[in-house]
């Protein structure tokens, strides 16, 4: 299976997508700065990059585990944070649930938190378009609270409760996928 960890910016996901990786064994694969890479076109290799990717994890080995940081999800919320028009009709969670893609979404639910890990509060325009998104990640939370197939888990826990309750969940899932 592929163990997919969503959430805004700071919630701790690449945190906790590391140490599940180092508990299992497991390759993690992260998300490039694409914004680093095309700095004058990253809209287009943003959903370039969505696409491709997408379609390399539906095409993963299903006898071979992998942590993947960040993927459909947050290219639909960065996407509509930055008024892009990313065709991203080729997303379908159902499809990721029949195809062994396992979500693990990171909820923060004081947008406080957020703002003292990302220890900017001189700069509005960073915090402002910060609150946007972590908005946009609730929103999608209540809409979407019962996918089949995700794992919610709350971002001001610590860290060794949070890797404990995705060790136990990834395990039950592992358990059932060898049924």
């Amino acid at each position: 299976m592929i163990y997919i960890f969503e959430g805004p910016d700071f919630s701790g996901k690449t945190t906790l997508a590391e140490k599940v990786s180092k508990y299992f064994n497991w390759p993690v694969f992260f998300k490039p700065d694409t914004k680093k890479y095309f700095p004058n076109d990253w809209d287009k290799y943003q959903n370039f990059y969505t696409l491709l990717t997408y379609n390399f994890f539906l095409q993963w080995p299903n006898d071979r585990p992998l942590i993947v940081d960040r993927l459909w999800l947050s290219a639909i919320i960065y996407s509509k944070s930055f008024d892009r028009k990313d065709d991203l009709s080729f997303i379908d969670p159902k499809e990721c649930y029949e195809k062994r893609l396992r979500n693990i979404f990171i909820k923060i639910d004081n947008f406080e938190t957020i703002e003292k890990r990302l220890n900017r509060g001189d700069d509005k325009k960073i915090l402002d378009r910060m609150h946007d998104i972590w908005k946009l990640y609730q929103d999608y939370y209540k809409l979407n609270d019962k996918i089949n197939g995700s794992l919610y888990i709350n971002g001001e826990d610590s860290i060794e409760n949070n890797l404990d309750k995705i060790v136990k969940w990834i395990e039950n899932e592992e358990n059932s996928s060898n049924r």
